[in-house]
């Protein structure tokens, strides 16, 4: 895994220094994540379907125009995502609680996307991403730690499959010459929950609704 994170941006880096054609930009934002798929209520373990939950993202896209409409997007993203997962059962002693816990994975995002002008100021984008799972934790509640024994945090990376690839689909507003404003929704293509004991993944995917900053520095 460390081999093809440091192949890809050696990539990266190669390109923006070959090619002075290329804009470099540096990208920030929030995003909202939750989980899809089949099996996302039974993975929580509470019987109930997850919720969203706010993260951020950041990094560095760099840009090559292709012909007057098209142009390419590429480049490495820290993203964080995941779920809130929330629930209520009755304890030892007959009296219901509730609980909840918070799931955080991190990720260094690899989009390619392929960018159609509509005119100066807006423009759609479409294209494929890998993604590279960095850390996976839980933070559980008081009441979870308190009748389940459990730790405030939990790492869980072996929960979840290190690789994963989605789908962008967006748009850009261009600020001015330098800055411009991104949404961008993505789609996770695969299952990322590795059930413990088998080699069955879990149909849970990753989904992103994500506002970006973007601000050209080259």
């Amino acid at each position: 895994m460390k081999k093809i994170l440091f192949a890809l941006v050696v990539l990266v880096l190669c390109l923006t220094k070959g090619h002075a054609q290329w804009k470099i930009n540096v990208v920030a934002g929030p995003q909202v994540a939750n989980f899809g798929g089949s099996d996302k209520k039974d993975w929580g373990g509470t019987l109930s379907d997850p919720d969203l939950v706010f993260r951020l993202h950041g990094g560095m896209i760099v840009d090559k125009t292709l012909s007057e409409k098209i142009s390419l997007s590429t480049g490495l993203l820290f993203s964080s995502k995941g779920a809130d997962y929330s629930g209520g059962q009755y304890d030892a002693s007959s009296q219901f609680f509730t609980y909840s816990y918070t799931t955080r994975l991190s990720y260094l995002d690899l989009p390619v996307i392929v960018n159609y002008s509509l005119s100066k100021k807006w423009s759609i984008g479409l294209g494929p991403q890998l993604s590279f799972l960095l850390d996976a934790t839980v933070k559980n509640d008081d009441a979870t730690q308190r009748v389940f024994g459990l730790p405030e945090t939990q790492d869980v990376k072996d929960y979840y499959n290190g690789l994963d690839a989605g789908l962008n689909a967006g748009v850009t507003y261009q600020l001015n010459e330098l800055m411009a404003l991104q949404l961008f929704y993505q789609a996770g293509l695969l299952k990322i929950g590795e059930e413990q004991g088998g080699d069955d993944k879990a149909a849970v995917t990753n989904q992103v609704v994500k506002l970006s900053f973007s601000y050209t520095i080259h």
